[in-house]
């Protein structure tokens, strides 16, 4: 693909799996457009989602999620990185001298926690308790400068 040649690139729950975070950075830098949109959704590294899931070695992430989400295919789980996926992470790999920074944090339902209504539950009042630097959920919006 050309260099600057994308308006908005839309990415879904895919930057906890970048490994190499340098390199995925640079390309989005290169095939966007000047004023172009960077829009994620990606769990917070250090959210409800980001730490129970880097507790568990990646090798146990289908055994868990066949418990948690037993409608989910197999197929459909990666291995995790977590190395996109704070604030400070989108600072360094996209910088505010290139780009501008609208990203917040929010918390989802917590369908990573199966369908228990207790643990549900729990989940959701300690939503209530925690600051919203530790929300499950960035919402990632990074515009080209």
């Amino acid at each position: 693909m050309g260099d600057e040649v994308v308006d908005v690139v839309v990415s879904d729950f895919t930057f906890e799996h970048v490994t190499d975070p340098v390199w995925a950075s640079a390309e989005l830098a290169r095939v966007l457009k000047p004023g172009g949109w960077i829009c994620a959704r990606t769990p917070n590294k250090w959210g409800t989602i980001g730490i129970p899931t880097r507790l568990v070695p990646n090798r146990f992430h289908i055994g868990v999620l066949r418990r948690a989400q037993p409608e989910k295919a197999h197929r459909d789980t990666f291995p995790t990185a977590y190395r996109l996926n704070t604030f400070a992470d989108l600072a360094r790999h996209f910088p505010r001298e290139q780009f501008r920074h609208a990203t917040y944090t929010m918390n989802n339902e917590p369908a990573y926690f199966g369908a228990s209504i207790v643990l549900w539950r729990l989940v959701r009042a300690s939503y209530r308790l925690t600051p919203d630097r530790l929300n499950s959920m960035l919402y990632v919006f990074l515009q080209k400068r």
